[in-house]
């Protein structure tokens, strides 16, 4: 979550093989599920907040919360790596019953057009369309992977008040549809640069081996050339 739509804005950019690249953002080395944990508490304290007509602690951006486990084969000079998202996306807002105004009423536009991006992705990706925008906004660029190619899970919460019965059928909505998308787990193993490095390495030592193995089985062949010669110089004589 971002604190201010207009004091900051998180920069992206996609690579070279086309993953999306947040600079801005921290990643952080974890020893165990605690400090998983504590991390992620630490994630929800710096998540901004404020107060509306509507909701005393409104969520005032979207929440990801990204877990990367690695595994490295040593022996094969192979790393696989799986990703974990928790994603808490912040509510759509009806300026009608917010009266947000101000930096709050910019925040929730840039909310709801991002919710919009998503419910399209989401549509598209029910209904299989060849062409899916994710590049709408940067939450469906950060989500383009786990959507594609994961398995998911969505909860969605809705208002038992009959005041908020549009909001409820739409986030329900929202989650039938969600409930459609037909993914595929995708695997994907890539070398890091230190792996191929090691590869190298031990491809280096091995080609010195069979060059050595090579070099004494030349000796060895023009010993036995010398052999025959002297031998064939005795029979003659």
């Amino acid at each position: 979550a971002t604190p201010d739509v207009h004091e900051r804005t998180v920069k992206s950019f996609e690579n070279a093989d086309g993953e999306l690249v947040m600079p801005e953002l921290t990643r952080v080395r974890l020893a165990d599920a605690r400090a998983a944990l504590a991390l992620l508490r630490r994630g929800h304290t710096n998540r901004v907040v404020a107060c509306t007509k509507a909701n005393r602690e409104s969520s005032r951006g979207h929440a990801v919360f990204l877990v990367t486990v690695a595994r490295v084969d040593a022996a094969r000079f192979e790393r696989t790596e799986s990703q974990l998202y928790l994603v808490d996306l912040a509510g759509s807002e009806k300026v009608a019953k917010t009266h947000a105004e101000g930096t709050r009423l910019a925040e929730a536009g840039t909310i709801n057009r991002s919710l919009l991006a998503l419910g399209n992705v989401i549509q598209s990706l029910a209904r299989g369309d060849r062409h899916v925008s994710f590049r709408d906004s940067k939450l469906t660029r950060l989500l383009k992977n786990p959507l594609k190619s994961s398995k998911c899970c969505m909860i969605v919460t809705a208002s038992p008040s009959s005041y908020n019965v549009e909001e409820s059928l739409s986030t329900l909505r929202f989650g039938e549809r969600a409930q459609t998308i037909a993914s595929t787990v995708r695997r994907t193993t890539r070398k890091s640069l230190a792996e191929y490095k090691q590869a190298y390495e031990r491809a280096e030592k091995t080609i010195s081996l069979q060059a050595t193995t090579i070099r004494q089985q030349l000796m060895e062949i023009e010993r036995l050339r010398a052999l025959l010669d002297k031998h064939s110089i005795d029979a003659g004589s």
